[in-house]
């Protein structure tokens, strides 16, 4: 899911792109309010796994612009992600965020939210210590429904440079339906 009304030309983009990559897998094309707001349509009865990704804009250091800092709509979309969360029921959840995130009232809602239904923890980690030819460092979580067991991160597997893609196990990239991207953006 994917539907930022002030880019709608980048999330036509993520659309295609998902679709040439993923053809078998659902893209739903409009915000995450209007999904809640007609009941979910289309969403898995049973689903596994939900991955969100909150805009970063607001958290993160590269940010110097008028937008720095945390604001409402910020919030909204936390409580958005976890009412989501809350609904859907996924058997598990994770979310990728820059690290400054980690310290704001909008997780700190989400969390509360959550945390009488899941279990899990979210730590900063540099993604090219797991093998992802990124050099970036995010705030990752991982959470399961209290009566399953607690996701943990892989071992840390380092890659320099591009050149380890190539030694990445291909299964390792199979999704096991149904499984949801959900991208929250602000009407």
């Amino acid at each position: 899911m994917e539907g930022n009304p002030k880019e709608y030309g980048t999330s036509k983009k993520y659309q295609r792109s998902h679709q040439i990559n993923f053809p078998d897998c659902k893209f739903i094309l409009e915000t995450v309010q209007c999904w809640q707001a007609k009941g979910y349509p289309v969403a898995p009865k049973d689903l596994f796994i939900l991955h969100s990704s909150l805009p970063c804009q607001s958290f993160s250091e590269a940010n110097k612009g008028k937008d720095k800092g945390e604001c409402e709509l910020d919030i909204e979309l936390a409580v958005c992600m976890a009412k989501t969360i809350l609904d859907l029921c996924p058997k598990y959840w994770t979310i990728e965020q820059v690290p400054g995130f980690a310290d704001s009232k909008s997780w700190a809602i989400a969390k509360t939210m959550l945390a009488p239904y899941y279990h899990g923890t979210a730590q900063v980690i540099k993604l090219k210590e797991y093998g992802i030819p990124q050099d970036r460092v995010r705030l990752f979580g991982m959470y399961s429904l209290k009566n399953l067991p607690i996701l943990e991160l892989p071992k840390k597997q380092p890659i320099s440079g591009w050149g380890g893609c190539g030694n990445f196990p291909a299964e390792s990239l199979l999704l096991h339906p149904p499984f949801t991207y959900v991208s929250f953006h602000i009407l």
